[in-house]
């Protein structure tokens, strides 16, 4: 319990709030804070609260956050002390890049082509590779034959 107490008197705490200076100051949830060159770090809670047990020292603490300016900040620590280091954040004006979503239907499913009747003005059937080899048809003029609504005269090739 004595070395319990005696380790513990040796770390320090480093706590605060992040918040938006672009917006009433409100506290800003999910950003990093982190001890520069170390593996130690923390997020903020949903009030933009945060809190770090560390040794005493000097440290450059990182504040990151998505569509803000990350912020780097020297501190320096004492034993047992609690160092309070509140740090407002600056949205980050970065202009992106448009993006363009192309979209390529395959005509040869049967979905596809389903879809693309339902949305047709016109009254049409298509006939795409899988129904083909479904029905068993080699050639364009079976496979017209074998289509709803179309007929075709026996012994020609007369749709």
């Amino acid at each position: 319990m004595f070395v319990f107490g005696w380790v513990s008197a040796q770390r320090a705490t480093l706590s605060g709030v992040v918040s938006d200076i672009d917006y009433n100051n409100e506290g800003l949830p999910a950003v990093s804070v982190l001890i520069k060159g170390t593996t130690i770090g923390t997020t903020s809670d949903l009030n933009g609260r945060y809190s770090l047990d560390i040794n005493p020292g000097n440290y450059v603490v990182v504040f990151n956050f998505i569509g803000y300016t990350p912020i780097e900040v020297p501190i320096s620590v004492k034993i047992g002390e609690n160092k309070v280091l509140n740090q407002g954040l600056k949205t980050d004006n970065i202009a992106l890049e448009a993006v363009t979503i192309e979209v390529v239907q395959s005509r040869e499913k049967e979905s596809a082509l389903l879809m693309q009747q339902q949305k047709a003005v016109e009254i049409k059937q298509n006939i795409g590779a899988q129904e083909l080899s479904r029905k068993g048809v080699g050639d364009v003029a079976t496979a017209v034959a074998k289509t709803s609504g179309v007929s075709k005269q026996e012994g020609s090739n007369n749709v």
